[in-house]
């Protein structure tokens, strides 16, 4: 979400958009998740203006300034643009016969933990988790799932009783850490999980559009080179996810970016650092937990 709205700690007056624009009330201020006339996602809100000098309370003045901010925001979300600010690569073997390299831009501007955490494990430059003993590396790890006409999905670095493992170089899970990626083509990296805020070194690589996925699931980087392997790895699975060989990750790390400019695929446009809004983040986590507050703007005052 390009647009942020809560209560100033210190002031208690309505933030949207990083302004105090008026004092409101709110234990009786509401909002709803909704679509807006160009069908684009966008949040409603009731607010309730206290006016000392008539005392009473208002609403109707807040209309005009919701709506303009709405849409500003809605049209920044749109038009995402990202920078790859990295390039990792996964050397894959399919049953110990080498097949070819894939890979793959970070987006670390829009996800530097998630990142970092990718990137470092496709290293192994952490060494071993202090908490389990076991190589925090892609390297000699399986694509353990593979969902035909979905995803491939690996870097389970450990497995447990259970049949799921791994863990992240942040301890065992970390927050989502932006949920506002589109995935509306193949290819893109992202991180599986097993719900809200339990992401660890599992990720997996969209082969079609998966449009599920947006602001569900944390994507923060995309295939640039090697797409035919991911394909090669997809053959190998079922509807279920089921995989008939091994399809390893022989060796991973990290490749330099001296000399080059890359864009994103021709998925987003590529701005410069500077161009990019510092508060992006901040704004995703804060409509989180209004979200997960249920919509009462007094629940996180």
């Amino acid at each position: 979400w390009a647009l942020q709205f809560g209560c100033n700690d210190e002031k208690g007056g309505m933030v949207l958009d990083d302004r105090v624009l008026y004092k409101v009330d709110s234990e009786e201020s509401y909002y709803v998740l909704d679509k807006g006339m160009y069908d684009e996602k966008c949040a409603v809100l009731w607010l309730y203006k206290y006016s000392k000098e008539q005392n009473w309370y208002a609403y109707d003045r807040f209309v005009p300034a919701t709506e303009r901010f709405l849409m500003e925001g809605e049209k920044e979300r749109a038009n995402l643009q990202y920078m790859i600010t990295s390039k990792c690569f996964l050397d894959i073997t399919i049953d110990a016969k080498p097949v070819g390299r894939i890979v793959v831009g970070l987006w670390g501007e829009l996800c530097p933990k998630t990142t970092e955490n990718f990137r470092c494990l496709c290293t192994g430059e952490k060494g071993t988790s202090k908490e389990t003993v076991h190589a925090l590396h892609f390297k000699g790890t399986y694509f353990h799932r593979v969902v035909k006409d979905f995803c491939i999905q690996g870097g389970q670095t450990w497995e447990n009783d259970e049949g799921s493992g791994g863990e992240s170089i942040y301890g065992a899970t970390f927050e989502d850490e932006n949920l506002r990626v589109q995935f509306n083509k193949p290819g893109i990296l992202a991180m599986a999980n097993a719900g809200p805020d339990t992401n660890g070194s599992q990720f997996f690589v969209t082969v079609v559009r998966a449009e599920h996925l947006n602001f569900r699931t944390v994507g923060f980087g995309e295939v640039l080179e090697g797409m035919d392997v991911v394909k090669q790895i997809e053959s190998l699975g079922n509807a279920d996810g089921d995989v008939v060989a091994d399809a390893m990750i022989a060796d991973s790390g990290e490749l330099s970016m001296e000399g080059d400019a890359f864009e994103s695929g021709g998925f987003y446009k590529v701005p410069s650092a500077r161009e990019l809004d510092q508060s992006t983040e901040l704004r995703d986590d804060m409509m989180r937990k209004v979200i997960a507050k249920g919509g009462r703007l007094a629940d996180i005052a």
